[in-house]
């Protein structure tokens, strides 16, 4: 049962002042009648039925006493009127009520569909973290069977970290190398430009570089590692430089065998080259100092002979079916060929020319009698000084380059189907070229990279024993280019040179 003693409204003022209002259309009374009739409205568990009772016992109550004196009609306007004005508050506070219930449903769908979301996205981390230890175990797993070294150093080369497998290939284990300095593993002579290297890594974010240097082994050896780093100090999961590494120390020796090996065999390409013109200037002074004597003592007996025999020839001979004067020229014209191709045979040997008259004439004198014989123009341009180029190489050295000139006018000969060749001497900073262009068919990629181009090897082998480099190019139609760079040594050379 609820107590409503204490919010029950006067009445007999309420009557009163809605008596006066209806009756006399008193504001005062109006006014009053308002506040006692909306009073209600501010009371908890007062209901609109309620008010609507009182007005009603109100409103009946003045029709009993005052029905002969007022205007009915007028009387219920105005009764209408405040009983209206006086349910608004009314209305409003049920209306707020609804609002609220209508927000508190709204809310009460919101939060259910953000729980519906978030039990989603629970689920969907709990899957996320399903997958991400599956792919921290497949990581973890390829670290630990990796047979390259994985460290991980900060910005001074401390080691941070170190994968499993770096014990099979640098002997220590990831906490024998934790707080050490990968620098005091460097080889010192590699140290400088592995510590030039690291600094530019640290230096630049993201910075990846590739690099080959030697690390000292638990054992004491030094094997040969490549090296790739890459700066992600800035990179949270890391927050380091990452190198990956591998042991190549077989691959480096292997690679210094094959060296060596390559340095044995040109220097004995270089001996039997030697041994070969030696046997050619040896073959040359036994066919000038023996056959071409012997060929020259011939002629003269020849001659001899001739002068005897037109002396001493019986006149009456019938000279008309006979010219013995004849055959004496056609005997001395094939000597003189014999010893033409013997001079040939000889300066084939050994260029005689390249003796007596420098490297310049040789040349020359080479391109002369190859015109000759070919009918190919030759054009030569030496832009460096003779007596230059005796001071810079010697005398087998002169030889080596003259070699690879012939080989290369050879091959034009042969092979180029040339009508011009253009021949330049030249400096090139620090080197002298021997520049040979031709305007034929151009040699072509596969002729280069054949392995029995023994003439294109065998220039390469001498240009690389006198330390320079040759070189080929060809161009289809276009013709050929080659071009022999020879170093040389001492800066008063240089200076005779630019004189």
């Amino acid at each position: 049962m609820i107590n409503i003693t204490s919010r029950k409204i006067p009445e007999r003022e309420f009557i009163q002042a809605l008596e006066s209002y209806l009756l006399n259309e008193d504001e005062q009374s109006l006014n009053l009648a308002y506040e006692f009739g909306r009073l209600p409205a501010n009371v908890n568990e007062i209901s609109s039925l309620d008010i609507i009772q009182i007005h009603h016992r109100t409103l009946s109550r003045i029709l009993h006493n005052y029905q002969s004196k007022i205007d009915q009609e007028t009387f219920f306007n105005r009764a209408a009127t405040f009983i209206t004005e006086a349910m608004i508050s009314v209305e409003m506070r049920n209306r707020g009520f609804e609002s609220t219930v209508q927000q508190l449903r709204d809310q009460n769908r919101d939060l259910n569909s953000m729980n519906r979301r978030l039990e989603e996205e629970v689920d969907k981390r709990k899957r996320m973290n399903v997958l991400l230890k599956q792919n921290q175990s497949y990581v973890q797993s390829i670290i630990d069977n990796s047979l390259d070294s994985i460290t991980i150093v900060d910005e001074n080369g401390e080691f941070l970290f170190l994968s499993p497998s770096s014990i099979n290939i640098i002997g220590y284990s990831p906490e024998e190398l934790k707080k050490t300095n990968i620098f005091e593993k460097i080889h010192p002579d590699d140290l400088d430009n592995v510590m030039v290297l690291f600094n530019n890594v640290v230096t630049i974010p993201f910075y990846v570089i590739k690099i080959e240097y030697r690390f000292k082994h638990k054992d004491g050896s030094w094997r040969y590692f490549e090296s790739i780093a890459r700066n992600l100090l800035n990179h949270f999961p890391v927050r380091g430089i990452l190198i990956n590494s591998r042991d190549i120390t077989e691959r480096k020796e292997a690679e210094e065998e094959i060296r060596k090996s390559r340095e044995m065999l040109r220097k004995l390409a270089e001996r039997i080259e030697e041994v070969r013109e030696e046997k050619r200037l040896d073959m040359a002074r036994e066919i000038h100092d023996e056959l071409g004597q012997m060929l020259t003592v011939l002629k003269i007996d020849l001659s001899l002979l001739r002068d005897n025999i037109l002396q001493n020839i019986n006149y009456s001979v019938d000279r008309g079916n006979y010219d013995i004067e004849h055959d004496f020229k056609t005997m001395f014209d094939r000597i003189d060929t014999i010893i033409l191709s013997v001079q040939r045979i000889i300066n084939e040997l050994r260029p005689q020319v390249l003796d007596k008259l420098g490297f310049e004439e040789a040349l020359r004198w080479e391109l002369k009698n190859i015109q000759k014989r070919t009918h190919i123009d030759f054009n030569f341009q030496n832009n460096v000084k003779s007596y230059v180029i005796s001071d810079l190489f010697n005398e087998k050295q002169l030889l080596s380059i003259f070699r690879i000139f012939q080989e290369s006018i050879t091959n034009v000969i042969r092979h180029a189907d040339a009508t011009k060749v253009d021949v330049q001497l030249n400096k090139i900073d620090s080197q002298i070229q021997l520049l040979i262009v031709d305007n034929g068919k151009g040699i072509k990629e596969s002729e280069l990279k054949n392995a029995d181009s023994f003439g294109i090897i065998g220039m390469r082998e001498r240009a690389l024993s006198l330390g320079g480099d040759f070189k080929i190019e060809g161009r289809p139609e276009k013709g050929t280019k080659v071009i022999i760079s020879l170093p040389f040594i001492g800066q008063d050379i240089e200076n005779e040179i630019n004189l």
